[in-house]
């Protein structure tokens, strides 16, 4: 398609340019009657005889931006595809074809905090669908968070069900969706899942980049440790036996003083309240002196540990230099020992007065903008590229504590050298020198430019 952005009365749009000439097209007259849930919103104009598609992107960010900075998790995943099924289902009700949906994350947009899904439907000729839902199955893959042990199943189960279906985008999501009801095992699950992507290979077919996985397995369970557990449960019985034994005595001290009448001068004139002091006492004695001997056969057993290690470690030395060192260069005598040990002191005195060519690697250019920000200055370092700005602590590089400043407001990125601002569809826009950019329009910075966001003015160095 031939598309580029533009900003009209304070809306961002995506413009698709008509290559064909079907003014009785079924799909773009119920795209552009009805606002369908779930799908972007559509108009037709025509510009200098030229038809136009304008698909209202306004507040709105594709996955591709959402998810360059941050890994997907299981939540995220459920909103996606929960959203996807939504949007498919009423396209069913207008007698929409699923395969007019372009599932790329460039054209799968979200909005509103991430709550809701907008999915790209294009009324004309469609691409090889198949292709497309393969792609991008294999794009969740690549972006889901490895330590999610769910996420990761979910995603590989969306990747299944695709490969299953031939590309059938309907039966995949309810497969997943009864799948996630009826999960009856989802430890053993989880362990293959985990295996399978452990042992994942990026191998394509006819030699094109795919994803490839190995047949189920499940993952070994680790046996449990029977000596550990014992001396645990060791260890406990003998906490819990000092505690009784002290809770013993206290209450044999305090049954003493409420018989007898007891003041604290006179409490240990009866045998009572002496032995459930000494009870006390030996109690506490006891468990300083149980937990002492545990300390020290823990370090008794680490200082083992490491002298076998050491044993080992001097045993391979020896081998090798056995093995390979001594047939070939024979064993050095005292003589030549000394010899050798006098250059290697003459070579570090002479290390001291060598200079060190620095390679023009280790200079950089640092590049910061420099602006205020409630009346306070404030730095920027763009250290690391690319660079994100916007106030959702959890997609941005950089967070900018402003109402002006949308939730991923603009991204700079580094060609050639060379740093590039480009305005990621933010709400109040972004400007360069006092000139409003386009959404998602690529623009080089020079030094002294001046950038805003928003209300924020920012000068780049």
């Amino acid at each position: 398609m031939n598309t580029e952005y533009k900003r009209e009365n304070h809306k961002s749009y995506l413009v698709v340019k008509n290559q064909e000439e079907d003014k009785e097209n079924y799909d773009l007259k119920m795209l552009c009657s009805n606002p369908i849930k779930g799908l972007l919103p559509i108009s037709f104009h025509v510009f200098n005889g030229e038809e136009e598609l304008y698909y209202d992107i306004s507040t709105k960010q594709p996955l591709s931006i959402l998810y360059e900075k941050r890994e997907m998790g299981k939540e995220d995943l459920e909103k996606l595809f929960i959203g996807m099924k939504n949007a498919v289902n009423n396209l069913e009700e207008y007698l929409l074809d699923v395969e007019g949906f372009l599932p790329e994350p460039n054209h799968i947009y979200s909005g509103g905090g991430g709550e809701q899904l907008y999915l790209l439907y294009y009324p004309y000729e469609k691409a090889d669908f198949q292709k497309k839902i393969y792609e991008f199955a294999e794009y969740i893959l690549t972006r889901v968070c490895n330590e999610d042990e769910k996420a990761v199943v979910y995603a590989y189960s969306f990747y299944r069900y695709i490969k299953e279906e031939n590309g059938d985008l309907q039966e995949a999501l309810v497969r997943l969706e009864l799948d996630e009801k009826n999960r009856t095992e989802p430890e053993k699950d989880t362990a293959i899942i985990k295996e399978q992507w452990e042992n994942r290979n990026f191998i394509g077919e006819d030699g094109d980049m795919g994803l490839y996985i190995e047949e189920e397995t499940v993952c070994p369970v680790d046996e449990p440790k029977e000596q550990e557990g014992q001396s645990c449960y060791k260890g406990f019985i003998g906490i819990v036996f000092f505690i009784v034994s002290g809770l013993l005595g206290m209450g044999i001290i305090i049954y003493s003083t409420w018989k007898y009448n007891l003041t604290w001068q006179s409490l240990f004139s009866q045998t009572e309240a002496v032995a459930g002091a000494g009870v006390c006492i030996m109690s506490i004695a006891g468990m300083i002196l149980f937990k002492g001997m545990e300390y020290f056969r823990n370090r008794k057993r680490t200082k083992v540990f490491e002298k076998q290690e050491e044993l080992i470690q001097e045993e391979i030395t020896d081998s090798y230099c056995e093995d390979v060192c001594e047939p070939v260069f024979g064993k050095p005598d005292a003589d030549r020992a000394k010899e050798d040990a006098e250059k290697g002191m003459e070579k570090e005195r002479e290390k001291d007065f060598e200079t060190v060519l620095l390679q023009e690697n280790c200079y950089h250019e640092q590049r910061v903008l420099r602006g205020r920000v409630k009346g306070r200055k404030k730095e920027i370092d763009l250290s690391t590229f690319p660079f994100i700005i916007g106030k959702n602590r959890e997609q941005v590089d950089y967070v900018l504590e402003d109402n002006s400043i949308s939730r991923i407001h603009a991204r700079f990125t580094l060609r050639d050298d060379v740093v590039y601002l480009t305005d990621l569809n933010s709400t109040n826009g972004t400007l360069k020198n006092g000139i409003r950019l386009e959404p998602n329009e690529l623009t080089m910075l020079e030094a002294d430019d001046e950038i805003t966001f928003g209300r924020l003015t920012f000068t780049y160095h």
